[in-house]
């Protein structure tokens, strides 16, 4: 009985070809889309489960609050790791590291820039579970100049893994010994993978007011991770506060480290997106959905062609289960067939598709025999579930009327059919509103005045302030150069600061956190800020190594009307106490970090003082020739800097990586809105199929009594037209409510209006009366004869 079932699910599917290769295409496409989001998804969920203890690990972060400014950091004292070690019996294993930034290493004459080198501990290495592939785990640091290399720099380096404990390797000029290789850290780690650790003894002497380190921690099985964390506030009061400002409160507390990746906290700097993820995965679910839609509209539709074929195996005897088993049997073989399509189509398009999200997702279908037997398995779950519905309406015509001819489309089966196409455009409405509302937020991001100009501008890094005046002079006399700067601060590149005492307008004197940045005499003009009050630094004025030029905010936080001459202490840790500086002058607000933030107190302060961190200079080039002026720039550098490999990029490029999560977001749902639109119109086509062959002796008539075509296309469009519009104020609604839920990650953010909603409104009626239209032209051209010549 099977065999014949198949044989003639497989005739019927070869008769209707049209039909089920519009299926399979449909089905295809989602099921393609939905497993490339699947294996996301997946991917996603996987960050840091490798690790044997991961239920035991957790990574330590601070919640302060100084002067009413609440953080969360996650990096801290480099003390903090043994204490909590020797401290709390829970802890069995405390570790710590702490970036080096951007190195210089050198061997056999090469020279590489890395910045993923990290100061560490032995035991952080422990705790992260690093596979060695030489040397002793346990005493690999115990040196000051002891290196842990991975294996994909010592392949960079010296081109093996093997062979390398005891040879010498130069890190920022000074020589150091390998003392073991380990194994390049999985990708789907939240701790990116590090080019190698240098041993924390190097840093010296570590205080509680010296911080920059990450801090991890495994603790005993068991453990009550509430009650751990009620004992930590008596380490704050003794070690942290005494640090702070009078007034500032600590939390130190745990976060599970299987939790960071997918944390929906920016401060614990995960890298991934829980909502991202909800959204790509509501995405894939509604691909599918309305796939599966699509296949029971077309297969009602396509029932009105089987009708008699029905009507004849009921009268010859065929029971009611016979004729749902056969029917499920061909959506079975349509489903898995698509499945294997599908999966197949995923495979072709990983490439394009880890383009558009920036992640390196593989299919696998061949190699992974589970993945293809559960894809085999959901066919055929499909199958049956998006089946059933078909199956059971085909199998309850009555042969007594199908055989006369009449009608066994009833009205609520055509409702039916308009609920869930209604379902598909409101799913496509609200696919195309998200994705407009996400490409004009990012559209704003790259696009907002931040207060001063960046376009143009190439950040050179250089070795140390030491080459800086001398290599801007000869890069100023280039022709296609307007003007360079010095400074140690890249915009949304970080946030340098410090503790300062500051008296306000009604002279009470509050402790507070500046952002700062060291700059030259030239920076403000070639940055084009805008100078509200006061003046800019000046060279021949030796008083302006203790003065510095603040933003609005700062002004404005402090209620001083004529903020000139204010003064600002800071101690700046050479043993001599606060010392004062005064205010020369007020620039506009800007943003130096990231639109996800808001504009904090700044000072600005003249170069060399307080040079912290990283030195650039800034160059505002020209337009014109500027191949051959980068060309010189290098030139210039590479004539002059010895110390350090050559490395530039525009800043605007900067802004562009920054953002870039929001770009690849807008290029996904664009992407999958266009797909899923192209699916609900293989749907709509279905349906319209399914109503011009009701109307089709109707339109017969109307021609006969001198209808046009577009009065046949206008009877059918209407239909759809009123379905769209009501799927339209459906949509809308939930559309705005999830979309301003993300907006508000944005400390700066569009407003949502109504133009968005009806140009998504237009835009999938349009798509839908060129579908429909296509198809009811077609039928308003059949000649009447040929319908009515029966009747």
């Amino acid at each position: 009985m099977f065999k014949n079932y198949f044989k003639t699910a497989f005739r019927s599917l070869y008769k209707h070809k049209v039909f089920t290769l519009i299926n399979i295409f449909g089905l295809s496409i989602g099921i393609a889309m939905a497993t490339l989001m699947g294996r996301f998804i997946q991917e996603e969920l996987s960050y840091d489960q490798f690790f044997k203890d991961k239920a035991q690990l957790y990574r330590v972060y601070q919640e302060t609050s100084i002067n009413g400014r609440d953080r969360i950091n996650i990096s801290g004292s480099g003390v903090l790791a043994p204490t909590l070690s020797s401290t709390y019996p829970e802890i069995e294993l405390a570790g710590r590291a702490h970036r080096v930034g951007s190195a210089v290493i050198e061997s056999d004459g090469k020279q590489f820039i890395e910045n993923t080198l990290a100061y560490s501990d032995d035991d952080f290495i422990e705790l992260m579970e690093f596979k060695f592939l030489e040397g002793n785990p346990g005493q690999a640091l115990a040196d000051p100049l002891d290196f842990l290399i991975s294996e994909e720099l010592a392949m960079k380096v010296f081109g093996k893994t093997t062979s390398l404990l005891g040879e010498s390797i130069t890190i920022n000029d000074k020589v150091r010994r390998i003392t073991g290789v380990i194994a390049d850290m999985p990708k789907n780690s939240h701790y990116s993978p590090k080019a190698g650790f240098l041993s924390n003894a190097e840093m010296g002497h570590f205080t509680w007011n010296r911080v920059g380190h990450l801090t991890y921690v495994k603790l005993a099985s068991g453990t009550n991770i509430d009650q751990l964390e009620a004992k930590f506030p008596q380490l704050v009061a003794d070690n942290i506060l005494p640090t702070l400002p009078e007034g500032s409160s600590v939390a130190v507390k745990l976060y599970p480290i299987t939790d960071i990746w997918l944390s929906p906290s920016p401060d614990q700097q995960g890298g991934g997106s829980k909502a991202s993820l909800i959204s790509f995965g509501l995405i894939a679910f509604f691909i599918l959905l309305i796939a599966s839609i699509n296949y029971m509209n077309l297969a009602t539709a396509r029932s009105l062609g089987r009708v008699k074929e029905i009507g004849m195996r009921k009268v010859i005897g065929a029971k009611k289960s016979h004729l749902i088993m056969q029917l499920l049997i061909e959506s079975v073989i349509l489903c898995t067939g698509a499945i294997l399509i599908g999966g197949f189509l995923a495979e072709m398009c990983t490439v394009i598709f880890n383009d558009l999200t920036g992640k390196t997702v593989e299919v696998g279908l061949i190699e992974n025999s589970g993945l293809f037997l559960t894809m085999i398995t959901f066919g055929l779950v499909l199958g049956v579930v998006s089946g059933l519905y078909p199956a059971f309406y085909i199998s309850s015509f009555k042969p007594t009327r199908v055989l006369k001819g009449a009608s066994s489309g009833g009205k609520a089966n055509t409702n039916v059919r308009r609920i869930l196409v209604s379902l598909q455009f409101i799913i496509s409405i609200g696919l195309i509103v998200s994705t407009l509302v996400v490409h004009k937020q990012g559209k704003f991001l790259l696009e907002k005045d931040l207060g001063y100009n960046s376009e143009q501008v190439l950040a050179i890094r250089l070795a140390s302030s030491d080459t800086s005046e001398v290599m801007k002079s000869a890069i100023q006399s280039l022709p296609n150069v307007n003007a360079v700067t010095a400074t140690n601060l890249i915009p949304a590149g970080g946030d340098n600061g410090a503790t300062f005492t500051i008296e306000d307008e009604n002279n009470e004197v509050h402790k507070d956190i500046v952002s700062m940045a060291s700059i030259d005499t030239d920076y403000l003009s070639t940055m084009e800020f805008t100078l509200l009050n006061g003046r800019n630094f000046s060279k021949e004025l030796a008083t302006d190594q203790m003065s510095i030029i603040v933003n609005e905010t700062l002004v404005k936080k402090y209620g001083w009307s004529d903020p000139l001459g204010k003064k600002l202490s800071m101690d700046v840790g050479d043993g001599e106490g606060l010392k004062e500086f005064s205010i020369i002058g007020v620039v506009e607000d800007f943003n130096m970090l990231s639109l996800y933030e808001p504009v904090k107190p700044f000072a600005f302060f003249l170069k060399p003082n307080y040079d912290w961190g990283a030195q650039y200079l800034f160059a505002k080039l020209s337009v014109n020739d500027a191949e051959a002026t980068l060309n010189q720039i290098q030139g210039i550098y590479e004539s002059i800097e010895k110390n350090r490999p050559y490395g530039a990029y525009f800043l605007d490029q900067r802004f562009e990586a920054v953002y870039q999560a929001e770009t690849k977001k807008s290029e996904v749902y664009f992407t999958f809105s266009v797909l899923t639109i192209v699916i609900a119109c293989i749907g709509l086509f279905g349906l319209a199929a399914f109503v011009l062959q009701q109307k089709i002796k109707e339109i017969s008539i109307r021609k006969v009594l001198g209808a046009n075509i577009s009065d046949i296309v206008g009877l059918v469009s209407k239909e759809f037209v009123y379905i769209i519009i009501i799927s339209t104020l459906v949509a809308s609604p939930l559309a705005y409510y999830f979309m301003q839920e993300w907006l508000q990650s944005f400390e700066y953010r569009i407003e949502i209006g109504f133009e968005l909603f009806i140009l998504a409104g237009l835009a999938a009626l349009v798509v839908a009366v060129l579908t429909i239209g296509i198809q009811s032209v077609k039928t308003a051209r059949t000649n009447p004869v040929e319908t009515l010549k029966y009747d």
